[in-house]
């Protein structure tokens, strides 16, 4: 780990401006060369899967929080999607092989990030994204503690909501050049994690449906700029969602 962090170092490259779910668009990398974190990130990730098919068999260590986060920090704010994929993905997987003191470390660190207006747009969406991967692999039902997972949960979704654009914030965004900082990339990437941890837990997430649901309806109603297509999907999932999870107590 410590080699990766030291690697990690020397490849991070400045923002240039890429795509956020790769692909086409107005918003995909052109003519970009691939980061040299992806072979860095592709093996921790793959390390990681290998270990989660049999948690009981890994050797890994709350100890070792501050070693992964050296290596995946920089990884969540790299301009290029598929190092900020994978990186995100680990985060949920340690947050499975670790348990609830990672899971809290990595919570507090995201918070202090995403609520920092002058932080790179790419690490607060890689962010948004890893707190929900975060969330959603550490489902309350499964934890020994259930209140404080509950309590991680709620934290969690909270902080993702505020992400989202108020009406009066996506007028701002609309007429500032460039946007700014917690602007659309951020606001879609935490429209999915939203999406995924609501489709995880399920009934479990009841709860708290009514302040996403009024982060939903800002977003719809908000008069411009118009939705990209990622964030039109990623508020579509999480309607669906929610409507699912509210139907057993409304047909009740």
């Amino acid at each position: 780990l410590g080699n990766a962090a030291a690697r990690v170092t020397k490849e991070s490259k400045p923002s240039t401006g890429g795509g956020f779910f790769g692909g086409g668009g107005s918003d995909a990398a052109k003519d970009e060369a691939p980061s040299g974190l992806v072979n860095i990130c592709a093996a921790l990730l793959g390390s990681l899967q290998r270990l989660a098919t049999k948690p009981s068999r890994s050797a890994l260590r709350p100890e070792l929080t501050p070693a992964f986060a050296a290596v995946l920090a920089p990884c969540l704010a790299e301009p290029d999607v598929s190092v900020r994929r994978g990186a995100a993905q680990a985060v949920g997987l340690l947050g499975q092989l670790l348990g609830a003191a990672y899971a809290d470390a990595f919570s507090t660190a995201a918070a202090k990030l995403l609520t920092d207006t002058k932080a790179k747009e790419e690490a607060r969406a890689g962010h948004a994204l890893a707190l929900g991967l975060l969330l959603s692999s550490s489902a309350p039902a499964a934890a020994a503690d259930k209140h404080a997972a509950f309590g991680r949960v709620r934290s969690g979704v909270q902080l993702l909501c505020s992400l989202l654009p108020t009406p009066a914030a996506a007028t701002a965004t609309a007429t500032a050049s460039p946007p700014p900082a917690g602007g659309r990339h951020a606001s879609e990437w935490a429209l999915h994690s939203l999406a995924r941890v609501a489709a995880v837990l399920g009934g479990d997430f009841r709860p708290l449906t009514g302040a996403t649901l009024s982060g939903v309806s800002a977003v719809a109603l908000a008069p411009a700029p118009p939705l990209t297509t990622r964030a039109a999907q990623g508020l579509a999932a999480l309607s669906t969602t929610l409507a699912a999870s509210l139907l057993p107590s409304l047909s009740a």
